[in-house]
Protein backbone atom coordinates (compact mmCIF):
# COMPACT_ATOMS: atom_id res chain seq x y z
CA UNK A 1 0.00 0.00 0.00
CA UNK A 2 1.17 3.42 -1.15
CA UNK A 3 0.15 6.76 1.30
CA UNK A 4 -1.21 9.49 -0.94
CA UNK A 5 -2.78 12.80 -0.68
CA UNK A 6 -5.96 12.83 -0.61
CA UNK A 7 -6.61 15.36 -3.14
CA UNK A 8 -3.72 14.13 -5.68
CA UNK A 9 -5.91 10.72 -5.25
CA UNK A 10 -9.63 12.62 -6.17
CA UNK A 11 -7.50 13.82 -9.17
CA UNK A 12 -6.75 10.53 -10.34
CA UNK A 13 -10.14 8.92 -9.85
CA UNK A 14 -11.11 10.43 -13.20
CA UNK A 15 -8.40 9.00 -15.14
CA UNK A 16 -8.74 5.31 -13.29
CA UNK A 17 -9.36 2.09 -16.04
CA UNK A 18 -12.50 0.77 -17.52
CA UNK A 19 -10.98 -2.49 -16.09
CA UNK A 20 -9.92 -2.97 -12.47
CA UNK A 21 -9.56 -6.24 -10.62
CA UNK A 22 -8.67 -4.21 -6.51
CA UNK A 23 -8.24 -0.20 -5.72
CA UNK A 24 -8.69 0.18 -2.38
CA UNK A 25 -8.23 3.52 -0.58
CA UNK A 26 -7.79 3.12 3.47
CA UNK A 27 -7.37 5.49 6.34
CA UNK A 28 -4.34 6.29 7.73
CA UNK A 29 -5.26 3.93 10.71
CA UNK A 30 -6.72 1.58 7.94
CA UNK A 31 -9.95 0.64 10.25
CA UNK A 32 -12.21 2.78 7.35
CA UNK A 33 -11.99 1.41 3.35
CA UNK A 34 -13.61 1.87 0.01
CA UNK A 35 -12.91 -0.55 -2.66
CA UNK A 36 -13.67 -0.53 -6.46
CA UNK A 37 -13.97 -3.16 -8.97
CA UNK A 38 -15.14 -4.24 -12.21
CA UNK A 39 -17.31 -6.96 -13.51
CA UNK A 40 -17.70 -8.00 -16.97
CA UNK A 41 -21.37 -8.85 -18.30
CA UNK A 42 -23.29 -9.40 -21.09
CA UNK A 43 -24.46 -6.21 -21.17
CA UNK A 44 -21.24 -3.91 -20.16
CA UNK A 45 -19.20 -2.83 -17.51
CA UNK A 46 -20.69 -2.86 -13.92
CA UNK A 47 -18.62 -1.14 -11.49
CA UNK A 48 -18.76 -1.68 -7.64
CA UNK A 49 -18.01 0.29 -4.84
CA UNK A 50 -18.01 -1.33 -1.13
CA UNK A 51 -18.14 1.43 1.52
CA UNK A 52 -16.31 -0.05 4.86
CA UNK A 53 -16.68 2.63 8.10
CA UNK A 54 -18.86 4.86 9.12
CA UNK A 55 -21.54 2.44 6.98
CA UNK A 56 -21.38 -0.27 5.54
CA UNK A 57 -22.55 -0.16 1.66
CA UNK A 58 -21.82 -2.20 -1.80
CA UNK A 59 -22.53 0.62 -4.87
CA UNK A 60 -23.67 -0.66 -8.58
CA UNK A 61 -22.94 1.61 -11.47
CA UNK A 62 -23.30 1.04 -15.01
CA UNK A 63 -21.86 4.14 -15.98
CA UNK A 64 -18.73 4.94 -15.14
CA UNK A 65 -19.25 8.77 -14.34
CA UNK A 66 -21.90 8.23 -11.87
CA UNK A 67 -19.39 5.64 -10.35
CA UNK A 68 -16.57 8.69 -10.46
CA UNK A 69 -19.39 10.71 -8.99
CA UNK A 70 -20.01 8.42 -5.88
CA UNK A 71 -16.78 7.63 -5.44
CA UNK A 72 -15.92 11.20 -4.89
CA UNK A 73 -18.75 11.55 -1.78
CA UNK A 74 -17.72 8.48 -0.24
CA UNK A 75 -14.42 9.28 0.08
CA UNK A 76 -15.51 13.63 1.73
CA UNK A 77 -17.78 11.01 3.89
CA UNK A 78 -15.21 8.30 5.22
CA UNK A 79 -12.20 10.27 4.83
CA UNK A 80 -13.41 13.91 6.49
CA UNK A 81 -10.39 15.16 8.26
CA UNK A 82 -8.09 12.85 6.21
CA UNK A 83 -5.04 14.28 4.24
CA UNK A 84 -3.10 11.50 3.73
CA UNK A 85 -4.66 7.83 2.49
CA UNK A 86 -3.35 4.68 1.39
CA UNK A 87 -4.22 3.03 -1.63
CA UNK A 88 -3.56 -0.76 -2.74
CA UNK A 89 -4.48 -0.86 -6.82
CA UNK A 90 -4.28 -3.52 -9.70
CA UNK A 91 -5.72 -3.15 -12.95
Amino acid sequence: MKLEDKKVILKKIKRLPDQIKNYTICSFKKDRSIKAYTQNTEKGIIYFLHEEGYDTQTFMFTEKKEFHKQMKKLIEKEFPRSHKLYVNQQF
